[in-house]
């Protein structure tokens, strides 16, 4: 069966409208101002991945695809220079902030799968090279949004490392 590029982006496009309105659902339930502004950011991020595939689409209705590119994700510049902060809490984190970043993470390993199962399957070597960029940048959000989630449910981890052991050094 041939790969259909338009099907794949289409469903992409809705893949990024659902994470952009998600995510400020959860910026404006979030407790903490950190939260407000990481759900805010990742609706932004999600705006551009939807924008990038909007004009992906009106492409691909010609009979050739052009080159496509990513700008330089925040993220790719953002996501060094946390791993080398301490932890700051902006606000009180409550429940409901925990469920929200459970949610945000499942979509983000949902929608970098959906890529990384694109980038596969398209058959052109631009198309593929899209969707790899795109599963990056969306591992790139998980990995954020579980330091967050790790952060406010204090499991002793930042960016997968531990922080503490049991003899209590840190």
């Amino acid at each position: 069966m041939a790969y259909d590029l338009r099907s794949a982006l289409e469903h992409a496009i809705e893949i990024e409208k659902g994470g952009m309105k998600a995510y400020m659902d959860f910026a404006l339930k979030s407790a903490s101002t950190d939260g407000k502004d990481m759900f805010i950011w990742l609706a932004r991020e999600e705006f551009a991945h939807m924008r990038l595939f909007e004009s992906m689409l009106s492409a691909a209705a010609g009979t050739t695809s052009e080159a496509f590119k990513i700008p330089e994700s925040d993220i790719q510049r953002f996501m060094p220079r946390v791993k080398k902060m301490e932890r700051t809490k902006g606000g009180k984190a409550e429940a409901h902030d925990a469920d929200a970043l459970r949610a945000a993470l499942k979509m983000e390993v949902d929608t970098r799968d959906f890529y990384r199962k694109q980038a596969e399957l398209a058959d052109d070597p631009k198309v593929k090279e899209v969707f790899k960029e795109l599963a990056e940048v969306e591992e790139g959000h998980r990995e954020l949004i579980q330091a967050q989630l790790d952060f406010v449910t204090q499991t002793g981890f930042w960016f997968g490392m531990i922080e503490f052991d049991v003899e209590g050094r840190a």
